[in-house]
């Protein structure tokens, strides 16, 4: 290869470097390094709270009184942040509240009780519309309606279906519709479902926890769709009434003709206990009533009626509350870039309010009280301020860099008297030897 050859490539390369940071700049500016600095300077509070789905709603299901679709004015997230309007207008309140409890139990018996239960209703479940792309992500077991509109509705969480009759070849779903229409329980893994040909309703199958057997049990945690039974000889809670830090040596509790009966988000299992976070709704049970019950849904029913009328020994989730309910962004700019289906996973944690049944999501937040209108649910300062360095530091020093050198480019290369490109020599030509005669 020619020097001129060289000298052409290393021009060209500064120009598309030149151009190409030169939009970036511009590109990043809007999308990164401006939300990031407003960010930062809300005064967001680093330590997180809690908050709790109290309501969720499809902007995409609501009409105008003359049936055109409705506008989407927010949502909490969208894929791309130069978008307008989302594809998925999901619009998402939170109860923010302070966290609750810290509760350990401890020197527990091994024999216990751990399942998935759910009190899912199945027909108030979240409907996806398989004809507008909703069904591209399906995972899990779904009932779906012959009549338009073509939905599907999750079942998993609360039923376990038996088939033999399944469809060999999947139905794939993308973005914009199914292959062919799905109807009845079909079994889906990220859009692609087999129908169980002998599953017509999910009526045709067996309810999950729908025959518990209790008893011999002092404990029992509810957290999320699971709950947890186990004798123990010891209790011990971070705030809390007199009667839960006593319990250790109360005799209906030692004999478990009582049953500590609480709500925990997250449990971690020890040697011969549990260490709880985030308790809430603690009361006292009568095992006597328990022992009868087989329903995972009338345990529900009796631990909030208990609570209500024997009152609680740990404060219910509503007393923590610390503002009002508000909105829920996944950030401050309640959009993504990343272009991996991040708001499709965010929708999944954090849609569920309990209107079908399912347990509330709960989830730290992160607010500020000079933007008490939402709360976020993303909040890193640190990734922040790294996202917005590389965001104004990277593309501007090829900027310089590659702009600096076309200049010298333009002060050291010159067309020769062939036209050919050469490099200038940083000396001065030397005066011809009959210059003096001149």
């Amino acid at each position: 290869m020619t020097m001129e050859k060289k000298l052409c490539g290393v021009i060209m390369i500064c120009q598309m470097t030149a151009i190409l940071s030169g939009v970036a700049m511009l590109y990043l500016a809007v999308i990164v390094i401006i939300p990031s600095k407003d960010e930062l300077l809300m005064g967001i509070s680093i330590a997180p709270i809690m908050c709790s789905t109290v309501q969720t709603e499809n902007n995409n299901l609501k009409t105008n009184p003359d049936g055109t679709p409705k506008k989407c004015d927010w949502a909490s997230c969208r894929e791309w942040c130069l978008s307008k309007d989302p594809a998925v207008c999901l619009q998402i309140y939170v109860r923010p509240r302070l966290r609750g409890s810290n509760v350990t139990l401890e020197e527990c018996e091994p024999e216990q009780m751990d399942k998935a239960c759910s009190a899912l209703n199945v027909s108030a479940a979240v409907p996806f519309r398989c004809r507008t792309g909703e069904c591209q992500d399906l995972d899990g077991v779904y009932n779906c309606s012959k009549p338009d509109p073509n939905e599907c509705r999750l079942m998993s969480p609360a039923y376990e279906c038996r088939a033999r009759n399944i469809s060999r070849l999947p139905i794939v779903c993308n973005e914009e519709k199914c292959q062919t229409r799905l109807i009845g329980v079909v079994s889906c893994t990220a859009g692609e479902c087999l129908r169980l040909y002998d599953v017509p309703h999910y009526d045709y199958c067996e309810r999950k926890c729908s025959n518990l057997e209790i008893d011999n049990i002092n404990s029992m945690i509810f957290s999320k769709e699971r709950i947890i039974t186990r004798k123990c000889k010891k209790v011990t809670a971070s705030n809390g009434t007199d009667v839960i830090q006593n319990l250790g040596k109360n005799p209906s509790w030692q004999s478990a003709s009582e049953v500590l009966m609480l709500f925990c988000t997250y449990i971690t299992p020890t040697e011969n206990g549990y260490l709880m976070d985030d308790c809430f709704n603690a009361t006292l049970g009568e095992m006597r009533r328990i022992r009868d019950m087989r329903d995972f849904r009338d345990l529900i029913k009796y631990h909030i009626a208990t609570g209500e009328t024997r009152g609680w020994l740990i404060d219910p989730e509503e007393a923590l509350q610390v503002v009002n309910d508000t909105k829920l962004r996944i950030n401050s700019e309640a959009c993504t870039n990343t272009l991996s289906k991040k708001c499709t996973h965010f929708f999944k944690n954090h849609r569920h309010d309990e209107r079908d049944g399912r347990t509330r999501d709960r989830f730290p937040c992160f607010y500020t009280k000079s933007h008490n209108d939402f709360v976020m649910a993303v909040f890193n300062p640190e990734e922040t301020k790294m996202y917005l360095l590389l965001a104004t530091c990277v593309p501007a020093f090829l900027f310089i860099l590659s702009c600096g050198f076309l200049y010298l480019c333009s002060k050291l290369v010159n067309p020769d008297d062939d036209g050919h490109l050469v490099l200038k020599t940083l000396k001065k030509d030397p005066m011809p030897s009959d210059a003096s005669d001149l």
